[in-house]
């Protein structure tokens, strides 16, 4: 089996940390190294994480400090969990690694996980990012609703890159909707993406609805009106959306905020994304892109959905 790296940004991470890592101890083909970053935690996420790297001797422990200006930023969600992800990769370099896997803390995958997924990427030299299906799990192991079955596209909390594949495409960026793009860039340059449904992976949500109050709804579409224009999305494909947010909880403040987000970003004339990555290119796999990340984010993304799950 080749070796493979897998790398988790963790900012205040202390409630799944310990269940994530009974996961990534039980595969049953094991990584290289292991390597958590603590992206300016607060809470015991390092307490935990330097336990894990003491008692095991392939987990490793990074932390990345954030200025306070970004502590004070919903932005931070992007920017920062890239830049974790470009530390951890930093710190293995000089290993023979031939994938790297992105696992977010509030995941857990089956046992034989790695083991299966590369196995189909040895097998296709083509195949550049994979991984499994996605389904949201309850406290008490109940499903909820929403998830990601898409054959097409991987969901950026588990995405698995093939080591060239991901250095082709200059990595992940860090503009929002990170994996997405990380999708779109990798078919651009001739490789291959996808999910497996008979490979599970499970994202620990707290209750039903979590993402659907007017605490947490309300400032992430803010944000994903703000990523969108930054991405060159049209403002009248961003009124769409805002459009079809409304009609669902909290009704007309979450697509009234998200178009906020959108106008508040053309207004202060905010930093789009640099013109070598077209992310407007092919609209039609972008405009799938967004819609997509829109429903994971505010977690209300249908089974049956044909659309990209773009990151993080």
């Amino acid at each position: 089996m080749a070796a493979y790296v897998i790398v988790t940004p963790a900012r205040n991470e202390e409630d799944h940390l310990e269940r994530l890592s009974r996961c990534v101890l039980a595969q049953t083909v094991k990584p290289l190294v292991w390597v958590i970053v603590s992206d300016g935690s607060t809470d015991r996420t390092d307490e935990i994480a330097r336990r894990l790297a003491a008692e095991v001797p392939w987990v490793r422990f990074l932390r990345r400090e954030k200025a306070a200006p970004e502590l004070r930023r919903i932005e931070k969600v992007s920017p920062g969990k890239v830049a974790a992800v470009e530390i951890a990769l930093a710190s293995v370099a000089g290993l023979a690694y031939r994938y790297f896997a992105n696992l977010d803390a509030d995941m857990t995958v089956e046992p034989t996980y790695y083991e299966r997924v590369l196995e189909r990427m040895e097998a296709d030299p083509a195949l550049g990012i994979a991984g499994g299906m996605v389904r949201n799990i309850l406290p008490d192991g109940a499903s909820a609703r929403g998830g990601f079955r898409n054959p097409d596209a991987v969901a950026g909390a588990i995405q698995i890159f093939r080591r060239s594949c991901y250095e082709a495409i200059g990595g992940y960026k860090p503009f929002g909707h990170e994996d997405g793009l990380a999708c779109a860039d990798a078919r651009r340059k001739g490789w291959a993406v996808r999910s497996f449904l008979d490979i599970r992976a499970d994202h620990h949500v707290p209750y039903e609805g979590y993402a659907s109050t007017i605490a947490s709804k309300v400032p992430t579409c803010f944000y994903l009106g703000q990523m969108n224009c930054n991405l060159r999305m049209p403002l009248w494909f961003e009124a769409f959306m805002a459009a079809r947010e409304s009609v669902h909880r909290p009704f007309v403040v979450a697509g009234a905020s998200m178009l906020a987000g959108h106008l508040w970003a053309l207004i202060r004339l905010k930093k789009k994304v640099p013109k070598e990555v077209p992310f407007w290119k092919n609209q039609g796999d972008h405009v799938a892109l967004i819609l997509s990340k829109a429903r994971r984010v505010l977690g209300r993304r249908s089974a049956s959905s044909g659309a990209f799950r773009p990151g993080g």
